[in-house]
């Protein structure tokens, strides 16, 4: 519902849902609308690739991906890619603190850092085909 997306940005884009009617339940629209977002996304990967991007997985942390197991298996079946799920609760600031672990010569590395201080994965989404 927003045509400011990648990879094809149009901001005079609009969406909408049409055919509602008496039978159409809350679950059947959220289903649309998930596997409306998968497939924008699915698009995304889709022009990386075609550009030359080799993408394996998809590692995925915060918000819907820890709280939405539907909308990750879904976007996962979509995508046909594994799905990593990070453990951690805060991965934004423990990525940035092994970048400064690194800058203050605490590690090596970011590798070494990631080793050292990272928390994991909760669950990995596989491709049900």
């Amino acid at each position: 519902m927003n045509g400011r997306r990648t990879p094809d940005a149009n901001y005079n884009l609009k969406g909408a849902l049409l055919n509602l009617n008496l039978g159409s339940d809350p679950p059947i629209i959220l289903k649309s609308l998930v596997e409306a977002t998968c497939f924008g996304a699915r698009k995304i990967i889709d022009r990386f690739i075609d550009e030359g991007v080799q993408i394996n997985r998809i590692l995925a942390f915060g918000g819907i991906s820890r709280k939405l197991p539907y909308v990750m298996q879904t976007l996962c079946d979509v995508i046909q890619l594994p799905i990593k799920v990070s453990a951690s609760n805060q991965t934004c600031a423990l990525g940035s603190a092994m970048f400064a672990s690194v800058a203050a010569k605490i590690h090596l590395d970011i590798p070494n850092a990631m080793n050292k201080m990272g928390s994991g994965f909760d669950v990995t989404y596989q491709p049900n085909t």
